[in-house]
């Protein structure tokens, strides 16, 4: 059984509120995102959405060794607000991300003192330097 593994019903997002996600027609429901994309307005649903340091506030975690993102366009802006909140000895000391669908993350990353540990196809490992 996994003992550090935590469900959540909120969406994480760059403010607290609602946002429609929007269901990718395609069937693969990795590709729901609130990203408005324009293959994908057929279908939404309304979640309520958190800044990622509020809810991981809420479940009592300080830091975070290890964090896997794919949130479909929406990390530039969580990862903004994070890291502009948040104290550096919170950051994640690695981060994997999806940059396929926005190419800036590596940069912005980088702007905060990660770098590339590691890449495979569209999927980026990032460690967090030293200060």
């Amino acid at each position: 059984a996994f003992r550090n593994i935590m469900p959540l019903h909120v969406g994480v997002s760059d403010n607290v509120g609602e946002l429609p996600l929007y269901c990718s027609d395609t069937g693969n429901r990795g590709g729901d995102s609130f990203a408005d994309y324009a293959d994908n307005r057929n279908r939404c649903v309304m979640v309520a959405v958190k800044p990622l340091a509020e809810i991981l506030a809420a479940a009592g975690m300080e830091s975070v060794d290890v964090m896997k993102m794919d949130i479909e366009g929406f990390e530039e802006r969580v990862l903004t607000r994070f890291f502009a909140e948040s104290p550096r000895g919170s950051w994640p000391r690695f981060i994997c991300a999806e940059v396929s669908h926005v190419p800036k993350v590596v940069s912005l990353l980088q702007k905060f003192g990660y770098r590339i540990a590691l890449s495979a196809r569209e999927n980026y490992v990032f460690e967090l330097g030293q200060v």
